[in-house]
């Protein structure tokens, strides 16, 4: 029996151990070209993901023609997006985890999208833990911020990140309704 050979979202999703800001999408182009569209959502502004690239996909400037190779047509599908072409995975794992999107088309090649988050609320540095040197930034109350802050200094594949629920679930509380 043959083993198939993975693709290139397949193996970037391994080395990321399943992880839970890893987002995958794929879309289907002119009923004939799969393409799919990776990031991590801590580290990526989500709206510029779908203004550039999910709409650049689904609502290209040029249509894919027969003959024409999908990284060819991916090159020049995004024209207002700083683009360029990734090869390997060792390529695609160090841009995606510097905040660019990748769109993968078949084979093991990608297109890189810039779409890097910029911070919107400043961090600062914690009342209680005062340091000499290093960063002064400290975490914050959700924790998609708090990832993109240990992202943004780890940009390593080896950083697992698992999410886990600790204590009972609270019960949904059910507000009493009258009648008259």
């Amino acid at each position: 029996m043959v083993k198939q050979m993975q693709k290139l979202p397949e193996m970037i999703e391994v080395k990321l151990n399943g992880s839970p800001d890893l987002v995958m999408k794929t879309y289907i182009v002119q009923k004939r070209t799969e393409l799919t569209c990776l990031y991590l959502s801590t580290l990526v502004n989500k709206k510029l993901v779908d203004e550039l690239v999910i709409s650049g996909i689904l609502t290209p400037y040029q249509t894919l023609e027969d003959k024409q190779e999908p990284m060819d047509w991916l090159l020049s599908a995004f024209k207002q997006a700083e683009i360029k072409k990734v090869n390997g995975l060792e390529s695609c794992m160090k841009e995606l985890l510097e905040g660019q999107c990748l769109v993968v088309p078949p084979g093991l090649d990608a297109v890189s999208i810039d779409v890097r988050q910029q911070e919107q609320r400043s961090v600062t540095e914690p009342d209680t833990e005062a340091v000499v040197r290093d960063p002064r930034e400290g975490f914050v109350e959700d924790w998609p911020r708090n990832i993109s802050l240990i992202r943004k200094r780890l940009k390593s594949e080896k950083l697992v990140i698992e999410m886990m629920t600790i204590g009972l679930p609270r019960p949904k509380i059910q507000k009493p309704f009258f009648f008259g």
